[in-house]
């Protein structure tokens, strides 16, 4: 069994003019634990600030922050495990709410970079 030491959710806050949401088609996913896989992989990445994956349809939805991330960061994350994105369809954030929840592994490059340090 696999556990992830980091599941502590902090508040940031970011430019919703910069939050992009990814919806990835991703090849591999057979089972629950394979959700956990790659949303983790994902959220990994400085500047991802939710990500979520669905074994059942194949799809993971990742939200992002653009002046932190790219989509080229989070595909290579993901793509480092037994998992493959295959399609990514671009979709511009059309919520105006600019906190989210982000793991507690990406909050302070997400701090630093806002900070411009």
């Amino acid at each position: 069994m696999l556990f992830y030491s980091d599941n502590k959710q902090e508040v940031a806050y970011v430019n919703p003019a910069n939050v992009l949401v990814l919806d990835l088609d991703i090849e591999g996913m057979t089972c629950e634990a394979c959700n956990h896989h790659v949303s983790h992989a994902a959220q990994e990445v400085p500047g991802v600030l939710e990500a979520h994956a669905h074994y059942k349809s194949g799809k993971a939805e990742v939200k992002f922050d653009t002046s932190v991330a790219s989509r080229e960061d989070i595909d290579m994350s993901i793509n480092a495990t037994s998992y493959k994105v295959s399609f990514t369809i671009y979709e511009v954030c059309d919520s105006i709410q600019a906190q989210f929840m982000v793991s507690g592994a990406t909050l302070g490059a997400l701090y630093r970079t806002m900070a411009g340090s």
